[in-house]
């Protein structure tokens, strides 16, 4: 049996349809396993680098597959099981995991003696497939995952731009079905992508990983300007989310609904700063292009991270802090700061797309358990 995690409950029972699972073990109980390719996006948080430098603790929910590549904290403050940590499935590389003092290491979901209870206890301390500690490793960084593959895809039956036709500080904005592409600054041209005009809707940013690309979801009506359709975005360098970015779930007709893949090989994904400066980008000739990380908001996507971090580009602001709420999953080296205690900044949490455990985003990188 392969042991990726409780994530094998997860790719076995409930993504079968996707032809992406692994076969289940023979009736007789031994290990009798075909592996099939299983993408990135199944897993709701995945960290390549883990840092024990921070803790999960009360009030952390994770409510699709949870792995980490090495050991993590965990911890509760308060008595009894009042708030603890939550996880669908709980795996990690690590033989332990670390208590939220840092100093003794732990094999059980609940240690004698302390008040954490890792949750859904009842299911945890079954062990596997909901709670793992010595998980089989999983590849991870631009070396190891075959991003190249989703590259040639846009090159022969997406849309491939090199980074003169997007260049440094551009704004890529959602508008339904179709992508504005727009000019950093005023007299850059912007240009329309109409996705249902791909033969394959994946679409490369062939720029440099110093440069980045803004993205959001046009300013109005949501029902209008959200994504509509399956599409994956891949760059080089980094991505700034500059407001909502937004999918279209319920489908219709056509329309098969909206599944939004983010990817960048050699860059982070940042939390822009809502700043004063929005019409040098363009504000006066398409408001379209402007910062809304001011108020709560949602981005409704998969994003991989292959050498970077998540972060914020000015963690001192908001005050108070909002809520970003990541409708999909997240794979990425390692957490960069995006809040501090004041408080401010930005207060970011996954919340699963249950539809990623039968599918992913167009040709979204996989690994072979």
């Amino acid at each position: 049996m392969v042991r990726i995690a409780g994530h094998t409950f997860a790719i076995v029972v409930l993504a079968a349809s996707s032809g992406t699972a692994a076969s289940g073990p023979s009736d007789d109980g031994d290990s009798d396993w075909t592996a099939s390719p299983v993408p990135y996006s199944r897993f709701a948080y995945f960290i390549s680098e883990p840092s024990t430098a921070g803790w999960y603790g009360d009030g952390y929910c994770f409510d699709g597959p949870f792995y980490a590549r090495g050991p993590v904290r965990i911890g509760s403050m308060t008595d009894g099981r009042d708030g603890d940590p939550w996880f669908y499935s709980f795996a990690t590389s690590a033989e332990y995991y670390l208590l939220e003092s840092g100093d003794e290491h732990h094999v059980l979901p609940h240690p004698p003696e302390d008040d954490l209870w890792i949750e859904p206890f009842e299911l945890m301390e079954k062990g596997e497939p909901y709670f793992v500690l010595g998980a089989d490793p999983v590849a991870f960084g631009p070396d190891s995952v075959d991003w190249q593959s989703t590259r040639k895809c846009a090159q022969s039956s997406g849309l491939f731009l090199e980074h003169t036709r997007v260049p440094d500080r551009a704004w890529l904005v959602i508008s339904g079905d179709t992508l504005l592409i727009l000019g950093s600054y005023g007299d850059s041209p912007g240009r329309e992508v109409h996705l249902e005009d791909l033969a394959e809707p994946v679409i490369w940013i062939e720029n440099s990983q110093a440069d980045r690309i803004y993205i959001r979801t046009r300013p109005g009506d949501p029902g209008e300007h959200a994504l509509g359709r399956p599409l994956t975005i891949g760059t080089m360098g980094d991505i700034y989310i500059a407001g909502p970015v937004l999918c279209d779930t319920t489908g219709s007709g056509s329309r098969p609904g909206g599944l939004l893949g983010l990817i960048t090989v050699y860059g982070d994904v940042v939390f822009a700063d809502d700043r004063d400066d929005s019409r040098t980008f363009r504000e006066e000739e398409d408001r379209s292009a402007r910062f809304d990380t001011d108020g709560d908001f949602e981005v409704h996507s998969s994003i991989m991270i292959l050498s970077g971090e998540l972060y914020a580009e000015n963690y001192w602001n908001p005050r108070p802090p909002v809520v970003v709420r990541v409708v999909g999953s997240i794979q990425l080296v390692g957490e960069g700061f995006t809040a501090t205690t004041i408080p401010s900044g930005f207060n970011w949490h996954v919340s699963y797309d249950p539809r990623l455990f039968e599918t992913s985003p167009p040709h979204y990188p996989c690994f072979t358990p």
